[in-house]
């Protein structure tokens, strides 16, 4: 699972929805107010997003429903109505609960997906693990092109034997992760000492590259410090 946690509230429910499509580097409008459809009519969205690097830029229009009883055909045919209103090209509603056995019938050959939290994040997996993989190359990238910036500028033998240390140092958590790495081994995002025995145990891959991204950030800011130069 991308978050190993049940969302405790629908507010909760939808902020989560929004973040990992905000991770994906969506467009992302959480609980739109007032949004305005063709026609004139406006309606409150739980989360719209558009998807900013498709050559269509594909609009999806998400209703979140953190209900224990099981969502009904009428929220589908309603939300079927607001999609085509808004001009989006997918509808997802994702719920706590699961379906009622009409809701999933409504659901079929429309442009409605019905998906419970776990159900979502499977599905957005394999995406949404390829643009961490992306956003975390770039950053290694910043960090392993700074000997060539100093074999080209003449800096002081101290601060070069400085930097040159840190890199080293970073090297033991800048990983060469694969996306089928976090995709289809047991346990990818576990860190293991020199015995074998597990040092720190991830089982939430958001924290685990929101960790993971800090610590890249922290030595690019003391490689910064230590060059005088901006690197980001």
């Amino acid at each position: 699972m991308l978050v190993k946690k049940e969302p405790v509230s629908w507010r909760d429910l939808q902020k989560c929805v929004a973040e990992i499509f905000e991770d994906m580097n969506y467009q992302v409008l959480e609980d739109a107010k007032s949004f305005e459809l063709r026609g004139g009519d406006t309606v409150d969205l739980d989360v719209w997003v558009m998807d900013k690097e498709s050559p269509s830029k594909f609009i999806y229009i998400i209703e979140c429903k953190y209900w224990k009883k099981k969502v009904n055909k009428e929220k589908v045919h309603a939300l079927r109505t607001v999609v085509s209103d808004a001009g989006a090209s997918i509808g997802y509603i994702i719920s706590k609960s699961e379906f009622q056995e009409g809701a999933l019938e409504a659901a079929k050959q429309t442009n409605i997906r019905l998906l419970t939290w776990d159900e979502f994040q499977m599905t957005f997996e394999n995406q949404w693990v390829k643009k961490m993989l992306t956003r975390s190359k770039e950053k290694v990238d910043i960090i392993t092109s700074i000997p060539d910036l100093l074999a080209k500028r003449s800096f002081d033998e101290n601060i070069t034997i400085n930097v040159l240390k840190l890199i080293a140092e970073l090297s033991n958590i800048a990983h060469g992760y694969t996306h089928e790495d976090f995709l289809y081994k047991k346990n990818p995002f576990n860190t293991y000492n020199k015995d074998g025995s597990i040092k720190q145990k991830h089982d939430n891959r958001k924290k685990f590259f929101e960790d993971y991204f800090k610590q890249l950030d922290e030595y690019i800011k003391k490689l910064e410090k230590l060059i005088g130069i901006k690197l980001t």
